[in-house]
C-alpha cells in the first residue's frame, strides 16, 4: 500500500509531479502540493502543459540504480519513459507498489559500459562546448571589441559574455580544463567499476 498518492518529480524539462490513482500513473510538468490541486490542474488545458497517463496494467519492466538512485525507468506498452524522484524513499515506495501490482521479479545486473559512462560523456561534451564559446568571447573582449548579446537566447549570451570578462581567455581554459579532468575521472571510474541496477520484469 502507498503512504501517499502524490509524488514530486525532478525531471529536467518534463515531469514535475506524479499522481497514482484508479490503476493509472498521471504525470504532469507542473508542481502540485495536494492530490486535489493536481487533479484539478490535470483536467485543465494549457499551451505549456505536458501530461501523460500510463495504465499500470500495461507496464512490463522497471529499472533503477541499485544504490543511491532516484531515477526509475519504465517500459509500458506505449513506450519508454523515466521519472526522477525527489528522494530515494519515494523511488522505492513507487517501485515496490508497481512491482507488486504487476507481479514483477527483481534481478540485479551490471549496467552496460556505454550507459555507465553516458553522464560523464555528456558532461565532457558540454564542458568542451561551453569552454570554446566562452574562450572565443574572451578573445573578442581582449581585442577591445564588444559582444552582441541581443536576439534569441540573449540571457545565455549575457552569461557567457560575463564569464568571459571575469575569467579571460587563460582563465577560461584553466576552468574548462579542471572541469574536463573531473569529468574524465568519473568516466574512467565508471568504466572500471560500472554500477549495478535492479531490473523488474
Amino acid at each position: 500500500m502507498l503512504t501517499k498518492q502524490l509524488f514530486p518529480l525532478t525531471n529536467d524539462k518534463s515531469w514535475r509531479s506524479l499522481l497514482i490513482r484508479d490503476g493509472n500513473l498521471y504525470l504532469i510538468n507542473q508542481n502540485y502540493k495536494t492530490d486535489d490541486d493536481f487533479w484539478e490542474g490535470y483536467q485543465k488545458k494549457g499551451l505549456l502543459k505536458k501530461k501523460k497517463e500510463v495504465v499500470i496494467a500495461n507496464i512490463s519492466k522497471l529499472a533503477h540504480p541499485e544504490k543511491n538512485g532516484r531515477r526509475l525507468d519504465v517500459v509500458a506498452s506505449d513506450g519508454k519513459f523515466f521519472m526522477d524522484f525527489a528522494n530515494e524513499n519515494d523511488l522505492m515506495e513507487v517501485t515496490d507498489y508497481l512491482q507488486k501490482e504487476r507481479r514483477l521479479t527483481a534481478t540485479t545486473n551490471t549496467v552496460s559500459t556505454f550507459k555507465a559512462i553516458s553522464p560523464s560523456l555528456i558532461g565532457l561534451g558540454l564542458t568542451a562546448l561551453f569552454t570554446y564559446v566562452i574562450y572565443q568571447d574572451a578573445l573578442v573582449l581582449e581585442d577591445g571589441y564588444t559582444i552582441d548579446t541581443s536576439g534569441r537566447r540573449s540571457l545565455f549570451k549575457l552569461l557567457f559574455a560575463w564569464l568571459a570578462e571575469k575569467l579571460g581567455s587563460q582563465g577560461t581554459l584553466i576552468a574548462g580544463g579542471v572541469i574536463g579532468v573531473i569529468c574524465l575521472y568519473f568516466l574512467f571510474k565508471a568504466m572500471r567499476n560500472p554500477p549495478n541496477e535492479v531490473v523488474y520484469e
